[in-house]
């Protein structure tokens, strides 16, 4: 009989154990990176899965040159973290931003920088008397949308360093953040783009003599800075984000070096729970990871409970029996 009871309980510990190390693998938490490829990625929300934590880093904007012999450095991307509200089958689009391209330096012109993926500003190609110089891209933004995936389906958005300015004396480009901040003004005249903030773009940097100034930024965009035959030296692009950097005040023949980009801001849904944003703080590309801990059932219907209504008892008669003496 004794045998029985151990085989009985070894099975019931056996089948505990079990159940316990299958409910630990369901509930194992998990993290997808999503690094830079130049499109459009998508992230499939698994199911049992109602809530995700997303960490979000914009891209760096790109260097200006300075006479070919050196760089000026663009800003640094800003970083997001918040956790978000999902449904299990949900679809949502990945966007990470690339850092933005680098001025070059020629006769008879300086190309500018390309803007970074994602909505990188341009900076412009300076094409005066030579020798002229090319202003850094600003750097593109890291987001994570839902819905249709357009700008204003974004939930969270890692803003983009803006673009360096060029030759010598060129303002370095804005860091990405919430705000984003402005770009370093030139030696003379011309100044940075403004850095973005969550209503607005930042506003174009001033120019230096006959150059032109800079665009201010837009909603996911960040501003070009001005480039043409009036431009020795372009200043840097402004970087992306919610809002993007204003591109910085470019520059004549002797009138000093140009301004930097200023830097795009960041955002997060206002009902996105634990929020934190940090500026400056991605040196390349951006990058995008989304972590979960499966939750069984969490999207199941909650059945109403009807209330019940309590019962008014009934208060039954006593009868007392006559008693009778004699």
């Amino acid at each position: 009989m004794r045998r029985v009871s151990l085989i009985v309980a070894g099975v019931a510990l056996a089948s505990s154990w079990s159940i316990a190390a299958s409910s630990s693998a369901i509930a194992a938490p998990a993290t997808q990176t999503f690094s830079f490829t130049g499109a459009a990625q998508t992230f499939t929300v698994p199911a049992d899965v109602c809530a995700v934590t997303v960490v979000a880093s914009g891209a760096a904007g790109g260097a200006g040159n300075t006479s070919g012999v050196g760089t000026i450095a663009g800003g640094l991307g800003g970083q997001v973290t918040a956790t978000l509200a999902v449904t299990p089958g949900e679809v949502l689009q990945v966007n990470v931003g690339g850092v933005g391209g680098a001025g070059g330096f020629s006769s008879p012109s300086g190309a500018g920088g390309a803007g970074g993926f994602n909505g990188g500003g341009t900076a412009g190609t300076a094409t005066q008397a030579p020798p002229t110089a090319g202003g850094g891209g600003g750097g593109g933004a890291s987001d994570l949308r839902d819905g249709g995936f357009a700008l204003s389906d974004r939930l969270v958005v890692a803003g983009g360093g803006g673009g360096g300015g060029s030759f010598g004396g060129g303002g370095t480009g804005g860091n990405g953040g919430a705000p984003g901040t402005n770009g370093g003004n030139g030696d003379a005249s011309a100044t940075g783009g403004g850095g973005a903030t969550a209503t607005t773009g930042g506003a174009g940097g001033a120019n230096g003599g006959t150059a032109g100034t800079g665009d201010p930024g837009q909603a996911g965009i960040g501003g070009a800075s001005a480039g043409g035959s009036t431009v020795r030296g372009s200043g840097g692009a402004g970087g992306g984000g919610w809002f993007g950097g204003g591109g910085g005040g470019s520059t004549a023949s002797g009138n000093g070096s140009p301004g930097g980009g200023g830097g795009g801001s960041s955002f997060a849904d206002p009902t996105a729970t634990g929020t934190a944003f940090v500026s400056g703080t991605s040196a390349g590309a951006g990058s995008v990871a989304i972590s979960f801990t499966p939750s069984p059932g969490c999207d199941s219907p909650v059945t109403p409970v009807t209330p019940v209504t309590p019962v008014t008892p009934v208060p039954v008669p006593v009868v007392v029996a006559p008693v009778f003496t004699g």
